[in-house]
């Protein structure tokens, strides 16, 4: 036994037992729950984060360091638990959104449309729970290509982009996202979403796509690509496709006047 001082375990060179009681604290939680299935008692829990000279057990102990020893724990993101042990670190790199007016997208002057018109909605709830963010965008009957986009940015050679945009189904429910043609390699730098399916449909081999379910049946449908020159292009390319998520970069075809999507919150990073 740990607990006391008649026997001895040597575990990497150091002895526990006799002459280094560690009275089954740390070690008991490793070894009964091997040995014999027994729940461990655990004198720690390793969610409690604490810095300082000090460290509190959940038991209610106290443990000092001593010599060297540095105790530190709050410098370290909170962990999401579940019953099954720790998630991970939710961390997200920092990032700027290059393009104004992603919450009133379509209203102001940094959006335009290649063709087709567009209109705000407050009959559909949007994916944060607004009825004032959401905009549908519908065909006309001409031959063209369906673009909406926002406004010019500037792209720096070799930098990862991320365009992203809230979409959900209305009559259609694919649409295309590609990125500037000058300082992208055009052909590749396009992803098709599906919001019918939830899942992404052809894109260009320069690109990594997802689309990630939020309520009111809104999906976050989001592209990276990185940049190959440095320059300026309309930043955010929203493009309807004929309702076919295996289309090619950017078609052109004849549009219908009750074909339309909705979308909200467009942004660039």
């Amino acid at each position: 036994s740990l607990a006391d001082n008649t026997d001895q375990l040597n575990i990497h060179g150091n002895d526990d037992g006799a002459n280094n009681m560690q009275a089954g604290r740390i070690f008991r939680a490793v070894i009964y729950d091997t040995i014999d299935g027994t729940e461990p008692n655990v004198d720690f829990d390793p969610r409690n984060y604490q810095s300082g000279d000090t460290f509190t057990a959940v038991t209610g102990e106290v443990w000092t360091k001593a010599g060297g020893i540095t105790i530190e724990g709050g410098n370290f993101p909170q962990m999401p638990w579940t019953a099954n042990g720790p998630n991970g670190l939710e961390s997200e790199q920092a990032g700027t959104n290059l393009i104004t007016d992603s919450g009133v997208i379509l209203t102001s002057e940094d959006w335009g449309v290649n063709a087709g018109t567009t209109t705000q909605t407050y009959a559909i709830v949007g994916p944060y729970g607004n009825k004032s963010d959401v905009f549908k965008y519908t065909e006309s009957a001409i031959r063209s290509r369906y673009i909406l986009y926002s406004s010019s940015v500037s792209y720096t050679s070799g930098t990862d982009y991320v365009h992203s945009v809230f979409a959900k189904t209305s009559t259609d429910n694919v649409f295309q996202m590609y990125f500037p043609d000058t300082p992208f390699d055009y052909a590749t730098s396009f992803a098709n979403f599906n919001t019918a399916t939830g899942l992404v449909g052809n894109k260009g081999s320069g690109t990594v796509a997802g689309m990630i379910s939020y309520p009111n049946g809104w999906y976050l449908c989001w592209a990276t690509a990185q940049a190959n020159a440095t320059g300026s292009g309309s930043a955010l390319n929203l493009q309807l496709i004929a309702n076919d998520d295996t289309q090619g970069i950017s078609p052109i075809y004849t549009g219908a006047t009750d074909s339309h999507i909705y979308f909200a919150h467009g942004q660039v990073e």
